[in-house]
C-alpha cells in the first residue's frame, strides 16, 4: 500500500494500536467520535492543503474507522498531474476472544476505485492469538489483499503479524499486513514521555521510512482530578503526501522532513513547525527538489 495518511487517521491507528482511550475513560458502549482536520505544507516550489472528515466507532470487540480527504495543490504538482485528490481510509478492527480480524481499505487519487486497480488498496486478514499474557499479546495469521501489485493477478496473499507489549516502562503496539506499522510509548505513566511512530510500504530509498518520534510533556498526572488529557510535544518527522493519478503508472509524491511543537488537548491537536529537504518524486521515477518551508495542521475528536 502507499505511504501516507491523514493525521486523524494516524491518531486513532495509533491509540487503536496502543489499545488506548481516545478521548477520556472507555465506557460500556461503543464510543462515537466525529472527526475533522486541516493540514497545510507550504515550501520553496510547492504548496498543498488537506481537510479530513470523518469518524470512528471504538468498542470492547470491534472498531471502525472512516475518513474522507481532500487534498489541493497550488498549481500543478507535477506536468501532466492533477492539482486535486481525494481520499479515503476506512478500517475496521475486530478482536474477540483469541480471534482477530482485520478489514483495510484505502484510495488517494484523482479518481478513486473508478479509476482502476491501481488507484484503491484493500485487505482482509485473519490472525489467532497465540500469546496471551498480562504484558504481551501476540497474533498470527494471513489473509488476502486487492490492489495493482504488478502480477499476474490483482489478489494476492498478505501476512498478519499483530503484536502488543504494556510496562510501566513501554508500552507498544506492532502490526504487519501490507507493511509494518509501529507504535510506542516509553514512560507511559509519567508527565514527561517518549512517544515514536514508524511505517514503511515500499524499501526504494530512506525517503520511505515514514516516521514520528517527540518528546512530550502531560500537563497533569494521570491519578489527578482533571485526568491525562493535555500535553505539549516537541518532535522530528519524515512525512510524505503520496497520490495515485488514473492516467499514469507511478504515484506522485511530496517527501519532506520537519520538526514541530505539537499542543495537544486530547479533543484538539494544533501542531506547526519547519519543513525542510522536501522533494517531488513522480513518474519513471523523476524527482525535484521543493526546498524548505512550514507546515500547520489542526486536528479535531470528540467522544460521544
Amino acid at each position: 500500500m502507499k505511504n501516507g495518511c491523514s493525521v486523524l487517521y494516524v491518531c486513532i491507528v495509533s491509540a487503536l494500536l496502543l489499545q488506548a482511550p481516545l478521548v477520556g475513560e472507555g465506557a460500556d458502549r461503543p464510543a462515537l467520535v466525529p472527526m475533522l482536520g486541516y493540514e497545510l505544507i507550504r515550501l520553496d516550489s510547492e504548496e498543498a492543503y488537506s481537510i479530513s472528515t470523518g469518524g470512528a466507532v471504538v468498542g470492547e470487540t470491534l472498531s471502525f474507522v472512516g475518513l474522507y480527504t481532500r487534498s489541493v495543490f497550488d498549481g500543478y504538482p507535477a506536468p501532466a498531474y492533477s492539482d486535486t485528490y481525494h481520499g479515503i481510509e476506512l478500517l475496521l478492527d475486530m478482536d474477540r476472544n483469541r480471534h482477530q480480524a482485520v478489514g483495510l481499505f484505502k484510495s488517494e487519487s484523482d479518481r478513486p476505485v473508478s479509476g482502476g486497480l491501481d488507484t484503491f488498496q484493500a485487505a482482509a486478514v485473519y490472525g489467532y492469538e497465540i500469546l496471551s499474557g498480562s504484558r504481551v499479546n501476540l497474533a498470527v495469521g494471513g489473509g488476502l489483499g486487492v490492489s495493482d501489485f504488478g502480477l499476474d493477478s490483482p489478489v494476492i496473499p498478505v501476512p498478519f503479524v499483530r503484536l502488543k507489549y504494556r510496562s510501566p516502562l513501554l508500552e507498544a503496539g506492532f502490526d504487519f499486513i501490507t507493511g509494518p506499522s509501529l507504535a510506542f510509548t516509553l514512560f507511559p505513566q509519567q508527565r514527561i514521555r517518549f512517544n515514536g511512530d514508524l511505517r514503511i510500504d515500499e524499501f526504494r530509498d530512506v525517503r520511505d521510512l515514514i516516521f514520528e518520534a517527540s518528546l512530550g510533556y502531560r500537563f497533569f498526572d494521570s491519578e489527578s482530578p482533571a485526568g491525562d488529557f493535555a500535553g505539549f510535544d516537541l518532535g522530528v518527522k519524515s512525512d510524505v503526501l503520496s497520490f495515485v493519478s488514473a492516467d499514469h503508472d507511478q504515484a506522485y509524491e511530496l517527501h519532506y522532513y520537519g520538526v514541530f511543537a505539537r499542543l495537544d488537548l486530547t479533543f484538539l491537536a494544533l501542531t506547526g513547525g519547519y519543513a525542510f529537504q522536501g522533494r517531488e518524486r513522480w513518474e519513471d521515477d523523476s524527482t525535484a527538489d521543493t526546498g524548505d518551508g512550514y507546515f500547520v495542521s489542526l486536528a479535531g475528536l470528540w467522544q460521544f
